[in-house]
């Protein structure tokens, strides 16, 4: 449940230049990435990060999963 929290393939991430799926930029290289990839580099090099998300986000049963899986360790 945790790798498919931000799977969803309609998420478009401004950091990853609008791609839609589940991308984001790894900073330290600029290379566009799946998120899961990216959340296993940071966690390595103990790096903290954080959501940024709309208005709706963990709000809801099926949005349930979407907050609570940010929350959980690898």
């Amino acid at each position: 449940m945790q790798r498919g929290t931000f799977a969803n393939i309609r998420l478009r991430n401004a950091l990853a230049d609008g791609k839609e799926g589940g991308y984001t930029k790894y900073l330290p290289t600029g290379e566009i990435m799946p998120i899961w990839d990216a959340a296993v580099k940071y966690m390595e090099t103990g790096t903290p990060l954080v959501v940024i998300a709309g208005k709706d986000y963990g709000m809801g049963s099926s949005r349930d999963w979407a907050a609570k899986g940010v929350c959980s360790r690898a």
